[in-house]
């Protein structure tokens, strides 16, 4: 989760422009429950950064 809100944060910072748009990931964890949130904090964060693009 530390990364993922670093990584949010550095595309923040460069005005949306540090990940990617073809961006893909894979999030690997034995914990269910966080794999699960680690997953929708990316996943919202990119969904709502293309939806402000268009």
């Amino acid at each position: 989760m530390t990364v993922v809100k670093a990584l949010v944060e550095f595309d923040l910072d460069a005005g949306g422009r540090y990940i990617p748009p073809d961006f893909d990931f894979v999030v690997h964890s034995s914990n269910p429950v966080g794999a699960r949130n680690i997953s929708g904090l990316l996943q919202g964060y990119l969904q709502a950064r293309d939806e402000r693009r268009n």
